[in-house]
C-alpha cells in the first residue's frame, strides 16, 4: 500500500513538472523576442527571469541588446509580478495590454526611444506600487485613471515629453512616497488635491510650466522631505504654511513669485536708485555752483575793466 501510495504521489508530481515545464516554455517564447533566444529556449534558466512553478512571476532586463518595440504578449503572463525593461534601443508605445497583468506590483520601463501616450489601461493595475516611465519620450496627459491605484507608492515620470495638467485623482493615493515628474511640460495649476498625500516624502514637479499660486494646502503634508518648484511660472507668495514644514524647499526661477530674495534684490535696487539721485543732485548742485561763480568772477573782471578805463589818463570813449 505504501509503495502504491509512493508512485502515485511520484506520478503526481511529474505531471505537475511536466505541466509547469510546458506552461514556462509557452510563457518563455514572448520573453525570447526580447532575450534574442529561440522559441524553443527555457527562459527561466536566464539571469533577470524568475520563475515560479512554471510561470515567469520577475521580468528584471536592464541594458538589453534587444532591438524592437515591447511585445505585447506580455499582456499574456497573467502572473507577473514585476517588469523592469530598461534598454537604448527599445522603441515604440508602451503596450495597453499591460493593463491585464492584474497581479503586477512593479512597472519600470526607460529608454530613449518609448514614445507615445501612457495607457490608460494601467490604471486598472490595483495591486502596483511603484510606476516608473523614466527619460522616454512619453506624450500626452497622465491619464486619471492613475487615480485608481491606491497602493501606489511611487510615481516617476520624469524626463519626458509629458503636458497637459496634474489629474485631481492623484490626491487619492494616499499610500503615494514619491511623486516625481519633474523635466516635462505640464502646464495649468498645482492641484490642492496634492495636500491629501500625507505619506509623501518626495515632490518634485521642477522643470514645467506650471502657474497659478502654490496651494497652501501643501502645508498639510507633514512627512515631505524634498518639495522642488523651481523652474516653472508659479506666482504670488509662497504660504506660510509651507515655511513651517521641515522640508528642502526649492523655488528659484519662478520670476513671478514673490520670495525673500525677490525682495531682497528689489531693495538694493531701490538702494542704488536712491544712491543715484543723491549723486546726480549732488554733482548737479555742484555744477551749478560752479557755473555762478564764474559768471560772478567774469561780472567781477568787467566791472574792473570798466573802472580802470574810465579813470583820470584814460577817460571814457562814446562809441556809435
Amino acid at each position: 500500500m505504501e509503495i502504491l501510495n509512493l508512485i502515485i504521489i511520484f506520478i503526481t508530481i511529474s505531471i505537475k513538472n511536466i505541466y509547469a515545464q510546458n506552461n514556462s516554455n509557452e510563457e518563455c517564447i514572448y520573453i525570447n523576442k526580447i532575450l534574442k533566444k529561440e522559441p524553443s529556449y527555457d527562459c527561466c534558466h536566464y539571469d533577470g527571469i524568475t520563475c515560479l512553478n512554471g510561470h515567469v512571476t520577475i521580468i528584471y532586463l536592464f541594458d538589453i541588446s534587444y532591438s524592437g518595440s515591447i511585445p505585447i504578449e506580455l499582456g499574456n503572463l497573467i502572473n507577473l509580478e514585476n517588469i523592469y525593461l530598461l534598454g537604448a534601443n527599445l522603441i515604440g508605445p508602451i503596450p495597453s495590454e499591460l493593463g491585464k497583468l492584474s497581479n503586477l506590483v512593479n512597472l519600470n520601463i526607460q529608454g530613449f526611444n518609448i514614445n507615445g501616450p501612457i495607457p490608460n489601461e494601467l490604471g486598472s493595475l490595483f495591486k502596483l506600487e511603484r510606476l516608473c516611465f523614466l527619460n522616454t519620450n512619453l506624450t500626452g496627459s497622465i491619464p486619471s485613471s492613475l487615480g485608481n491605484l491606491t497602493k501606489l507608492k511611487e510615481l516617476k515620470l520624469s524626463n519626458n515629453q509629458l503636458s497637459g495638467v496634474i489629474p485631481s485623482g492623484l490626491g487619492n493615493l494616499l499610500n503615494l512616497k514619491s511623486l516625481e515628474i519633474q523635466e516635462n511640460n505640464f502646464s495649468g495649476n498645482i492641484p490642492p488635491e496634492l495636500g491629501n498625500l500625507s505619506n509623501l516624502k518626495i515632490l518634485e514637479i521642477n522643470g514645467n510650466n506650471f502657474n497659478g499660486t502654490i496651494p497652501p494646502e501643501l502645508g498639510n503634508l507633514s512627512n515631505l522631505e524634498i518639495l522642488y518648484l523651481s523652474r516653472n511660472n508659479l506666482s504670488g507668495s509662497i504660504p506660510k504654511e509651507i515655511k513651517k514644514l521641515n522640508t528642502k524647499l526649492h523655488i528659484s526661477n519662478n520670476p513671478l513669485l514673490e520670495t525673500e530674495s525677490n525682495n531682497n534684490s528689489v531693495l538694493i535696487i531701490l538702494f542704488i536708485g536712491v544712491i543715484f539721485l543723491i549723486l546726480a543732485t549732488g554733482i548737479i548742485i555742484s555744477y551749478k555752483k560752479t557755473k555762478k561763480k564764474i559768471i560772478e568772477e567774469e561780472i567781477a573782471n568787467r566791472n574792473k575793466n570798466i573802472i580802470s578805463f574810465g579813470s583820470k589818463n584814460h577817460p571814457p570813449v562814446c562809441i556809435t
